[in-house]
C-alpha cells in the first residue's frame, strides 16, 4: 500500500515571482499553525516512594526507599533456578521451582472448565496453516481489537485480532508476516467461545515464546459471557497448529477481570521461558465498592501443560502489589506488565486507577514471589491508558512508560501522549526522563508502545487521535523522537506500534478502520536516519547552520541550537514550497543538535529547510545533486 500518506498535490508554478508569493504564504500557512500549538509549561512529574501497603489511595509517597530484604535460602534457590534455566536444564529447573512454589506457599491452578460457567466450549482445536495469498488488508469483518509483536528469535512478524461474530461466538484470529509486514499469512482461528461469547474492545495482547523449531504465540483476550467479564488465555502453536485455551483462573470464577496483558522472558531464556500474565481484577464487596487491584499468574511450563500458576503477592491487596478499596461500581482501569533483567529477572507493573492522577509502579526480582520495590509517578492533570516495555535481554535495564495524560481538567479537551524513559530499570525517584510523544492540541485517544527486543533503549510509538488519524513515531534517543507519521490512508483506529527486522526502515504499524472494519499493516513508512546531541552543549541563542555537505548526494546533515526548552520544527520543501519531510515535530531541550536528511527519495534540485520555535524562525538552501 502507498505509505507517503501526508503529501500534498504538488502544484507548479512557471516564474520566479510566483514561487516567492506561493513559498511566502507556504511558510505563513507553517507559522499559523505552529501558533495554534500551546505553549511548553506542562510541570513536571513527581516520583516518590510509597510507606504504604499498596493502596492507592492511602499511598504514603515519600522520597526514602523502603528495603525489601529477599530471603537468603530463597535467595540461594532462585540463584540456582537462573542458573538453571539459563543452561536449558528442564529437569533442574522444575525441581526448584518445585521447591520455590512450595516455599510461597502457590500450586498450580488444577481448573477443569465448565463451558456453562467460562463461555469457553472448546479449550483443544487444531488448525492447518492456511498457505494462501498473503495480504496486506483483512477486509469483510468487524474487530474489536488488534495486536502485534516481533520477536527477537525470529524474522517474522506475529499479529492477532478478535473477530466479531454476530450469528455465533467471537473468534480469535492469528496471522504471520514472513516477509516483514508486506503479506500476511493466517495461521490459526480459535472459535470455541459459546455463541453469546463477545469479546471486549481494545482488550487484546500477543507474546511470542520460540525454542529451536517450536513458536508458540500466546494470546490474552478480554470477553463477556453472562453478564461477566473474563479473560481468556490461548497458546497457539504455529508450527504443529494446535490450540489450548483457558480462562483466567481464578479461586472464585465469577470474579470479574478483564484487561489481560501478556509478557515473557524469553528473550533471556529459551526451552525454559516463563509467560507472565496480568489482569485488572474487580471484586465486588457492596454497591458502589469494589476493591479492584492487579492480578497476576506465572505459566512456569508454557511449551508443555501451560499451567498456571497464582501468585499473591501483597495478601493486604489480594494481588500483586497496589491495590483500590471502595471504588465505585463500573470502574476501569488500566494496567500491564514487562519483563527485563539486569543480571536479575525482573517483573515490572504499572497500574492507573481512576480519580488519581498517580502511575503506580511495582516490581518482582523473583518472578513474582515477592515485591523487591514500588514507586510512583504522580501528575498533577488526569492520566490514562498505561502501557509498559523494555528491550529484555540478559543486561538490559532500559524501558519506557507510556500514558495519556490531559492538559487541561476537561477530559474531553487536549490530551498528550507522555513518555517516562528510564535506563536504569525505573527503580528509584532519579530513574525516569519525561517527554511527550504527542504534544499538540490534538486530542489523543490511544497509546502504544513496543521495544525493540535486544536494543539499546530503542522504541516504537503509535497513538490514535480525535478525527481517526493514527500516528506512528520512533524514538532516537532518551527524549528525542522521529517525525511524526500518518500511518492511516482513511479514517482509522486502534493503531498499534510494531517493528520489523529490516537493515534500514524498521517501521510496522498495524491497525483498523474506524468502523472497526479490516485491519491493515503500513510498513516501510519511516526513512528518518537520526537526531545527535553533541556534547551537551548549551547554547546562548537559536541558530540554523547549512547543511553539510551541500551539494549533497543522498545525506547531508544539519546542525542548530535551542538555548531553552522549546518546541522545533525543521521541515523540508521543494522548489514550488511543497513540504517533503519533516526532521524535527517535538519539544527538545536545551543543546546543539544535528539532524541527518536522507533524499534518497527525491529527485536532484534545489531544496530549502526551515526551523521554527517559539522564539525563532530562519530558511535555508540546499541543493541535491544525484
Amino acid at each position: 500500500m502507498n505509505t507517503n500518506l501526508n503529501h500534498q498535490n504538488q502544484k507548479h508554478y512557471g516564474d520566479k515571482i510566483n514561487f516567492v508569493l506561493f513559498f511566502i504564504v507556504i511558510l505563513t500557512i507553517t507559522v499559523m499553525c505552529y501558533s495554534q500549538d500551546k505553549p511548553h509549561l506542562n510541570d513536571e512529574a513527581k516520583y516518590y516512594y510509597s510507606a504504604s501497603n499498596g493502596d492507592a489511595g492511602n499511598p504514603m509517597m515519600t522520597t526514602v526507599a523502603n528495603l525489601y530484604t529477599e530471603n537468603p535460602e530463597r535467595q540461594a534457590l532462585l540463584t540456582q533456578l537462573r542458573n538453571a534455566r539459563l543452561s536449558d536444564d528442564v529437569i533442574k529447573t522444575k525441581e526448584i521451582q518445585t521447591r520455590l512454589n512450595e516455599m510461597e506457599g502457590v500450586q498450580p491452578a488444577n481448573y477443569v472448565n465448565n463451558p456453562s460457567q467460562t463461555g469457553i466450549v472448546e479449550t483443544n482445536q487444531h488448525f492447518t496453516a492456511e498457505e494462501g495469498d498473503g495480504i496486506t488488508q483483512i477486509s469483510g469483518s468487524n474487530y474489536w481489537a488488534i495486536a502485534t509483536q516481533t520477536s527477537n528469535r525470529s524474522q517474522h512478524i506475529f499479529t492477532a485480532v478478535s473477530e466479531f461474530v454476530p450469528t455465533a461466538g467471537d473468534q480469535i484470529k492469528i496471522y504471520v508476516s514472513y516477509n516483514r509486514g508486506v503479506s500476511w499469512v493466517l495461521k490459526g482461528t480459535f472459535n470455541g467461545f459459546a455463541s453469546s461469547v463477545k469479546c471486549r474492545t481494545d482488550e487484546l495482547d500477543i507474546e511470542p515464546v520460540i525454542y529451536g523449531t517450536d513458536t508458540l504465540l500466546f494470546v490474552v483476550a478480554g470477553y463477556n459471557y453472562n453478564n461477566n467479564n473474563f479473560s481468556l488465555i490461548a497458546r497457539f502453536n504455529i508450527g504443529t497448529g494446535a490450540v489450548y485455551a483457558q480462562p483466567f483462573n481464578l479461586s472464585n470464577i465469577f470474579t470479574k477481570n478483564y484487561n489481560p496483558r501478556v509478557t515473557s522472558d524469553n528473550t533471556v531464556f529459551g526451552n525454559n521461558a516463563y509467560v507472565y500474565v496480568t489482569v485488572s481484577n474487580d471484586t465486588l464487596v457492596s454497591a458502589n465498592n469494589h476493591k479492584l487491584r492487579q492480578r497476576l499468574c506465572v505459566i512456569q511450563d508454557p511449551f508443555t501443560a501451560c499451567t498456571q500458576i497464582h501468585k499473591i503477592v501483597n495478601p493486604a491487596g489480594g494481588g500483586f502489589y497496589w491495590y483500590y478499596p471502595g471504588a465505585p461500581d463500573n470502574t476501569y482501569f488500566y494496567q500491564d506488565v514487562a519483563y527485563y533483567s539486569d543480571t536479575t529477572d525482573h517483573i515490572y507493573s504499572a497500574t492507573i486507577f481512576p480519580g488519581y492522577n498517580n502511575v503506580y509502579t511495582a516490581w518482582s526480582k523473583n518472578t513474582g514471589g515477592t515485591i523487591a520495590g514500588s514507586l510512583i509517578i504522580s501528575e498533577t492533570l488526569p492520566i490514562s491508558r498505561v502501557r509498559i516495555a523494555f528491550n529484555g535481554g540478559g543486561s538490559n535495564s532500559n524501558g519506557a512508560i507510556i500514558y495519556l495524560r490531559n492538559f487541561t481538567s476537561n477530559p474531553a479537551g487536549d490530551v498528550d501522549v507522555k513518555c517516562q524513559n528510564t535506563t536504569t530499570g525505573g527503580k528509584s525517584l532519579s530513574s525516569f526522563i519525561a517527554s511527550y510523544v504527542e504534544f499538540t492540541t490534538d486530542t489523543a485517544t490511544t497509546c502504544d508502545v513496543q521495544a525493540i527486543k535486544l536494543a539499546n533503549n530503542k522504541f516504537k510509538f503509535a497513538y490514535g487521535v480525535i478525527g481517526y488519524e493514527c500516528y506512528y513515531r520512533s524514538n532516537t534517543s532518551t527524549t528525542n523522537y522521529s517525525p511524526v507519521l500518518q500511518v492511516n490512508n482513511q479514517p482509522g483506529i486502534r493503531v498499534k506500534a510494531g517493528y520489523r527486522i529490516a537493515p534500514t526502515d524498521s517501521c510496522l504499524s498495524i491497525w483498523s478502520k474506524n468502523d472497526g472494519t479490516g485491519m491493515y499493516s503500513t510498513y516501510g513508512c519511516d526513512n528518518f536516519t537520526g537526531i545527535t546531541s553533541n556534547n551537551n552543549q548549551i547554547p546562548s541563542e537559536y541558530s540554523l547552520s547549512q547543511n553539510y555537505p551541500n551539494p549533497f548526494n543522498p545525506v547531508t546533515n544539519i546542525k542548530f541550537s535551542v538555548p531553552q526548552v522549546s518546541f522545533v520544527k525543521l521541515i523540508v520543501y521543494d522548489i514550488t514550497g511543497r513540504e517533503v519531510a519533516s526532521l524535527v515535530n517535538q519539544q527538545m531541550n536545551a543543546g546543539v543538535y544535528t539532524v541527518d536528511f536522507n533524499a534518497s527519495n527525491l529527485s536532484s534540485g534545489v531544496y530549502f529547510y526551515r526551523i521554527n520555535t517559539e522564539g525563532f524562525s530562519d530558511v535555508k538552501k540546499m541543493m541535491l545533486v544525484k
